[in-house]
């Protein structure tokens, strides 16, 4: 409907409908992605603190269980304390944003390759079905990326008897991107495909029109979220730790 007018009835582009398309889908991604940015960042900033807070916590509890297993706290490690060391940046921060554009970027292409390269989908969804479907999944992505570049950014460690104390980040950014996984089930499905006698020119220039939209989509998103975004979640979540740790430490 975006690109209605971009074509006329005889088959003709009208390259002022194009444009206008062009405007009013932009507008609309950057509307939702600040919507969607806004319920994620309010979310965490107000709980993620809790979350890194119960791993400290003496005793068993299932937010405990929960938060160990999603950074990927090894058994051997009995914590006793965590630790924040926040980076500090006043205005744009050229690093959090090349961080969110390299992981959107990444996990938008890994989804790609699960679809573009899907015979199933590749036979029962039709381009125009399959692009939208993308649309809407990129608008999510940063839900994914944001509370591992988030927990860099607050240097958050957890502290126990072993000599170093374990980078959190670390440890959730190994559990929720397995690259080399994502990378050998590309391979098998280009396999498949290319096995089923698929269309490989279709394949090529939908994959080359979504990473196209990616690079695109990741840009908007990782810079309004590093712009506008970033520095009040930082803070929202160090302050809010800090009150709550001085508490429990007594």
């Amino acid at each position: 409907m975006i690109f209605a007018e971009a074509v006329g009835m005889d088959g003709d582009i009208s390259w002022e409908g194009v444009v206008v398309g062009i405007c009013v889908l932009l507008a609309a991604v950057i509307l939702a992605t600040y919507g969607v940015l806004a319920v994620v960042c309010a979310y965490f900033r107000r709980n993620y603190h809790r979350i890194l807070l119960s791993m400290m916590k003496p005793g068993e509890s299932k937010l405990k269980r929960r938060s160990l297993s999603l950074f990927a706290v090894p058994d051997i490690i009995d914590v006793t304390d965590v630790e924040l060391e926040p980076e500090e940046s006043g205005g744009f921060s050229r690093d959090v944003f090349l961080r969110v554009f390299k992981y959107t970027v990444g996990t938008g292409l890994i989804i790609a390759s699960y679809l573009f390269l899907n015979p199933v989908f590749l036979d029962t969804i039709n381009f125009t079905d399959m692009m939208a479907t993308m649309v809407l999944i990129s608008l999510f992505i940063t839900v994914l990326v944001v509370p591992v570049s988030i927990l860099r950014s607050l240097g958050a460690e957890a502290v126990s008897a072993a000599p170093r104390p374990y980078v959190l980040w670390k440890g959730m950014k190994a559990k929720m991107f397995r690259w080399w996984l994502f990378v050998f089930l590309m391979l098998t499905l280009l396999w498949i495909c290319l096995y089923t006698g698929a269309d490989t020119v279709r394949i090529f220039f939908s994959y080359l029109g979504y990473i196209v939209f990616v690079l695109c989509m990741s840009a908007v998103s990782s810079f309004i979220y590093a712009n506008t975004f970033y520095r009040g979640l930082r803070d929202g979540i160090a302050d809010r730790f800090a009150v709550l740790h001085r508490r429990r430490k007594g």
